[in-house]
C-alpha cells in the first residue's frame, strides 16, 4: 500500500472510531427515534472494522507482529458479531408490539415463547461479541509493546480490560453480565479504544507538522 493511501486509511479509521465513540454511548440512552437508533446500531459494526483496520496499519508502520494481526482478526470478528447481534435484537424486540396487539391468550403465548427463544439467541450473540472484542483488545495491547508511536503504558489497561471482560462473560455464561445485574464491560472497551484513538490522532498531527516543517 502506498504511503498516501495508508495515511488516508488511517484518517478514515480515526473518523470511524470517533463516530463509534459518540454513537455507542448514545445507543445506551435509548432516547432516539427508531430510525436514529437503527442507524447507529447497523453502522457500529462496520465502523469498528474500519477503525480496527486503520489501527492495525498504524501499528504495522512501526513493527508488524502476530499480536497485531490477531488483534485485527478478532476485532473484525467483533464488528461482524455485534452487527448480527444488533440486527437480531432489533428484529426480536418488534415482537413486543405484536404481543401488546394480540387479542387472545393463545397468540400471546406463542409470541411470548418466540420472543424468549429469539432473546436467548441475541444474548448468546452478545457474549460472542464480548469474547471477540476481549481477545482483540488483549492482542492489540500486547502489540503496543512492540512499537514506539503509541505510549507503551497503554498496553496495561488494555490487558486488564480485555481479560477482565472475558473472565466476567465466562463467569456469567450463558447470560451476559449486564443482564445479571453486573456491570457491563462494553463501555470499558469503548473507553480503551477511545484512548488509542486520541493517541493515534496526536501522532498523526505531529507527523503532519513535521512533514510540513520540512517542506
Amino acid at each position: 500500500m502506498k504511503q498516501k493511501d495508508l495515511k488516508e486509511l488511517i484518517i478514515v479509521g480515526l473518523v470511524a472510531g470517533a463516530v463509534v465513540s459518540v454513537t455507542y454511548p448514545l445507543q445506551i440512552t435509548n432516547r432516539f427515534s427508531r430510525l436514529g437508533q437503527t442507524l447507529m446500531e447497523i453502522t457500529m459494526g462496520p465502523l469498528i472494522i474500519i477503525g480496527s483496520l486503520a489501527l492495525y496499519f498504524f501499528i504495522k508502520q512501526q513493527r508488524d507482529t502476530v499480536y497485531n494481526m490477531l488483534g485485527l482478526i478478532f476485532n473484525i470478528l467483533a464488528g461482524l458479531s455485534v452487527t448480527m447481534m444488533l440486527v437480531v435484537q432489533g428484529a426480536v424486540f418488534t415482537m413486543i408490539q405484536d404481543y401488546r396487539e394480540a387479542t387472545d391468550e393463545l397468540s400471546k403465548k406463542i409470541i411470548g415463547q418466540s420472543f424468549k427463544s429469539g432473546n436467548l439467541t441475541q444474548l448468546g450473540m452478545d457474549i460472542t461479541f464480548d469474547v471477540f472484542i476481549s481477545l482483540g483488545t488483549v492482542f492489540i495491547a500486547v502489540a503496543l509493546l512492540k512499537q514506539h508511536r503509541i505510549k507503551r503504558w497503554l498496553s496495561l489497561p488494555g490487558v486488564v480490560v480485555g481479560l477482565g471482560g472475558l473472565s466476567l462473560n465466562i463467569a456469567t455464561f450463558p447470560i451476559p453480565p449486564a443482564d445479571q445485574e453486573f456491570f457491563d464491560p462494553g463501555p470499558f472497551y469503548g473507553i480503551y479504544f477511545g484512548l488509542l484513538l486520541i493517541a493515534m490522532l496526536i501522532e498523526v498531527v505531529k507527523e503532519h507538522r513535521q512533514n510540513k516543517s520540512l517542506q
